[in-house]
């Protein structure tokens, strides 16, 4: 039985039993809410059962469409303009549901960063921000801070950038996931390398490599990639081939990799032709080349 039977087999039971005393579709927004960070593809489907134009109420419709685009979000969707949304930010700051009028504006300003609406964009994550104050809720704020960090990078402006990447940061080391951690350790040192604060760069990347224990192997091996280059433009030879090596055992070391040896990653070393990239013949040139890590 499929993970999302179960989870609408349990819907339809709770509908049966509560109905005297909650509509279907209160029911169902309940569950899809407590669904929404488990599975997002089963809270698409939920709703998808849903008429959008049949609630009852504006606080269901509000509901609705804050799960709506949240869900697609993660699901990495389209999320279309921001007429749903719009019912949302409406509702919650109505009624200065805090928490739900963060959220609504959190998406609202996804809706439009996706759209290439920088403007509009900024403005929304800028009052989710506001809305946040006092709120207990890091995750939230984490992904508020990332989305607001990414938009003013792709607009160049990296000095506001490494602000919100910064606090995106702290909260994501408050949270229980280190994927995300690690993902926040490379694009700040990204945005200081491209600042040319190479000291602070290689900072970060070194904090990342911390967690290379916590991480699939996948994303250890895609970190040490990104950390190679940074450390061989910076004219760090030496100690681009050690973490080379050192990447190389730990992933060969690794259980869950197949041993055979098309689906290992190796690493490739050849001799530069003098002059090339300015270096010395002496020095090697590290590369990794990726054939197909798969994680069990």
């Amino acid at each position: 039985m499929t993970k999302f039977i179960k989870i609408a087999l349990k819907v339809l039971l709770l509908a049966s039993f509560l109905g005297c005393q909650e509509d279907n579709k209160g029911v169902i927004l309940r569950h899809a809410e407590e669904c929404m960070e488990t599975s997002p593809d089963s809270v698409i489907r939920m709703l998808e059962e849903i008429e959008e134009n049949s609630f009852g109420s504006e606080y269901q419709r509000a509901k609705y469409a804050l799960l709506w685009t949240q869900a697609r979000h993660k699901c990495h969707l389209p999320l279309g303009n921001d007429s749903l949304i719009n019912v949302a930010v409406d509702y919650y700051t109505l009624h200065e549901e805090r928490q739900y009028a963060a959220k609504a504006y959190l998406y609202k300003g996804l809706v439009h960063k996706q759209r290439k609406e920088v403007e509009r964009a900024a403005e929304a994550l800028a009052l989710s921000e506001q809305w946040f104050e006092g709120v207990e809720d890091d995750q939230y704020k984490a992904l508020l801070y990332n989305h607001y960090g990414m938009l003013m990078y792709e607009q160049t402006n990296y000095k506001d950038a490494l602000t919100y990447l910064k606090k995106s940061y702290e909260f994501k080391l408050k949270g229980d996931s280190v994927h995300y951690v690690v993902s926040a350790c490379g694009m700040i040192a990204n945005t200081f390398e491209i600042m040319g604060e190479t000291d602070s760069a290689k900072a970060y990347f070194e904090k990342g490599l911390q967690y290379k224990d916590q991480i699939s192997v996948h994303r250890y091996f895609l970190y040490v990639k990104d950390y190679a280059n940074f450390l061989r433009k910076n004219g760090e030879y030496e100690k681009t081939e050690q973490m080379l090596l050192e990447c190389e055992q730990h992933i060969t070391g690794e259980q869950n990799i197949r041993s055979t040896p098309v689906w290992r990653p190796s690493i490739m070393r050849r001799r530069i032709m003098p002059g090339h990239w300015g270096m010395p013949k002496r020095w090697w040139k590290a590369e990794i080349v990726w054939l197909c890590v798969v994680d069990y």
